[in-house]
């Protein structure tokens, strides 16, 4: 029996794909294939195309199934990689194989790789401008306030969606805020005191 798995990109915050295969090189029918995957904290199993026979936080028992001789098996486990994880982190993951047959009932490890995550990280800066000058650090009721709210990607893969967050005191009238002009499409509202500005597919690059 032979095992093999394998993964393009680890991205961060998101679902990714590992894509496996199980062979019978044999002569003879392989029966009941458990298929073991261990990994670390900061990657969540999400699902498999094959049954979940066991599983705790940092490992999986996949039902391979019955294999008949020179039958080759795909599958595939998607991961999501923890946004909490440091871009750059390594993960690692590993995978064996449990035959239980008449001719052998033992557990062999097949695979092993440990993989850098990419991702995406978003500095930004908020400046504000009283009657149109940004020194300005006192203001009246009267006076034209605006802020300018800047952002860029300074991490390892491109950002495809960013949110802005930004609460706002009870000295403005939130039925006044209006947006003036962005650098992309964007969507916007206010919700429980707090400007929510959303940016989709805004493939910002790195």
């Amino acid at each position: 029996m032979k095992l093999g798995m394998s993964n393009s990109i680890l991205r961060r915050c998101f679902s990714n794909v590992y894509v496996g295969n199980i062979s019978n090189k044999g002569n003879v029918v392989s029966p009941q294939n458990k298929i073991t995957i261990n990994f670390d904290k900061d990657l969540d199993f999400e699902y498999s195309s094959l049954t979940v026979l066991e599983q705790n936080d940092t490992s999986i028992v996949l039902d391979g199934g019955t294999l008949e001789p020179g039958e080759l098996k795909f599958f595939t486990v998607n991961f999501k990689v923890s946004c909490t994880a440091e871009i750059g982190q390594l993960h690692c993951i590993s995978a064996g194989l449990k035959e239980d047959n008449q001719y052998c009932n033992k557990f062999t490890e097949l695979y092993k790789e440990c993989k850098a995550n990419v991702g995406s990280y978003d500095p930004n800066d908020k400046t504000i401008f009283v009657n149109g000058k940004s020194d300005q650090q006192d203001f009246v009721k009267t006076d034209k306030i605006e802020y300018q709210i800047r952002f860029q990607n300074t991490g390892t893969d491109t950002a495809f969606h960013v949110r802005i967050e930004d609460p706002i005191v009870s000295a403005f009238n939130v039925n006044k805020i209006r947006p003036i002009v962005a650098s992309h499409p964007f969507r916007w509202k206010i919700e429980n005191r707090k400007l929510i500005v959303d940016f989709d597919n805004i493939m910002l690059g790195r």
